[in-house]
């Protein structure tokens, strides 16, 4: 039996064993989480209930779930000799150690201050062109994907510029700044080596940045834009819309 680990006390951040194995549990829970989801469409299901509902929940479940398996599609498009791949390459890395990491410790590279940080945009480092299917088998995951795009449009300027400043040290290791969603104060530092136009490694300062059963939201963010998003003609709006440009100033009003 396994969870999620919990972060000790008095640390920062996961083992990558810790972060290997919490990725495996959560990969298997996105199916109950995904159902759940359906299930929560109708919004009688989505909301608390008085208990003199108890007796019919079961019935209503099972009434929802019958008119999904009829007529919406199916939550797994894939097949099983696939998903077998994937799950034995999951379970072949979260055996192994995450050397950029000790890479990164073992040279100081986190305590140099002096680097030339430039939009990412402007920086001189050889990103191999992905398409999202290729991403979600790097990382080995939908939500995470879906993600990077909100994340991403939260870095964006109004000019579409991706505002994530970083630096290029031995010219294949990337080295990025990413402001915490959760904590104002606090930015985290991610890194990718890429190599003979590949991405070989990645980590990132965040609690479950040590993994490398896939990305945290932070190197998946770096990836998607880098690797994707940033070379396609049609840029749609991602992620949330901007509704401050909606806002008139009251000051600029006239009555």
């Amino acid at each position: 039996m396994q969870m999620p680990s919990f972060m000790r006390k008095g640390s920062t951040q996961h083992t990558s064993e810790e972060s290997n194995k919490s990725r495996l549990v959560t990969k298997i829970r996105w199916v109950v989480e995904s159902t759940n989801g359906r299930l929560k469409t109708w919004t009688y299901l989505a909301r608390t209930m008085p208990n003199t509902q108890v007796p019919f929940i079961g019935d209503y479940v099972r009434i929802v779930g019958a008119i999904c398996n009829r007529f919406r599609p199916a939550l797994s498009s894939g097949d099983s000799d696939q998903d077998k791949i994937v799950a034995e390459r999951m379970l072949y890395l979260s055996g192994q150690n995450n050397d950029l990491q000790q890479f990164i410790s073992d040279n100081d590279i986190e305590k140099i201050t002096k680097a030339s940080w430039k939009p990412m945009d402007e920086l001189d480092i050889n990103c191999p062109i992905m398409t999202e299917d290729e991403l979600r088998c790097l990382i080995f995951g939908v939500y995470t994907v879906k993600l990077a795009a909100s994340y991403t449009q939260e870095h964006m300027s109004s000019d579409g510029i991706y505002s994530i400043h970083g630096y290029v040290h031995n010219r294949s290791l990337l080295c990025l700044k990413f402001q915490s969603r959760h904590v104002s104060r606090k930015q985290y530092r991610s890194y990718i080596r890429f190599k003979e136009g590949s991405v070989d490694a990645w980590f990132c300062s965040c609690p479950v940045g040590a993994r490398v059963v896939g990305t945290c939201a932070h190197v998946t963010s770096a990836l998607w834009y880098l690797c994707f998003r940033r070379h396609q003609t049609d840029q749609p709006s991602d992620g949330p819309r901007n509704w401050a440009a909606d806002i008139s100033d009251a000051a600029n009003v006239s009555y």
